[in-house]
């Protein structure tokens, strides 16, 4: 969606049409956060959030995340041995367990329940995505780019199989 800004005194505003405030929760009377990252404007309510805000977060989180495994299977042919080094064999040890399963898992998962073992495997796969989008990271830089930012957790039962030693050696 593209807007356009409105010029207010000597500031601009950016509306928001009702259908986006009303899943986002955001009325006109609602503290919102806004941030940078230094190419985006973001915007996003403080507090809680209605039920169909949760909902629409729960929908665009699903996805993301979803988008995002597809891609790295499909352009980036995503290995095993790579899923693996990210995913520390979690979200269990089954030997047929692929990330192809990976992304039909994600469908289906009852999103609100999500680990937070389950959460940092999916940012580890949001970053290697971001790191190899560049085209000046090989898999290995992604990789090790993705635990720098999310690195495993010793103390997560999850966590605890026998790719937590070969992924972070």
């Amino acid at each position: 969606m593209e807007k356009k800004l409105v010029t207010v005194g000597n500031s601009v505003a950016l509306v928001l049409d009702k259908s986006l405030r009303h899943a986002l929760g955001i009325k006109p009377t609602t503290l919102v956060r806004v941030m940078t990252d230094g190419t985006r404007i973001i915007i996003e309510p403080s507090g809680e959030r209605t039920p169909e805000a949760k909902r629409t977060n729960e929908i665009t989180g699903r996805m993301r995340a979803i988008a995002i495994v597809r891609d790295l299977l499909e352009r980036y042919g995503f290995a095993n041995e790579l899923f693996a080094q990210l995913s520390c064999g979690w979200p269990g040890r089954h030997p047929r367990f692929r990330a192809n399963v990976y992304r039909f898992w994600l469908e289906d998962v009852a999103w609100d329940q999500l680990s937070e073992a389950e959460l940092r495997v999916m940012r580890r796969f949001e970053v290697l995505h971001a790191e190899l989008r560049t085209g000046e990271r090989s898999w290995a830089e992604g990789i090790a780019a993705a635990l720098a930012a999310e690195p495993f957790d010793p103390n997560d039962p999850a966590e605890q199989s026998v790719g937590v030693a070969s992924a972070t050696a």
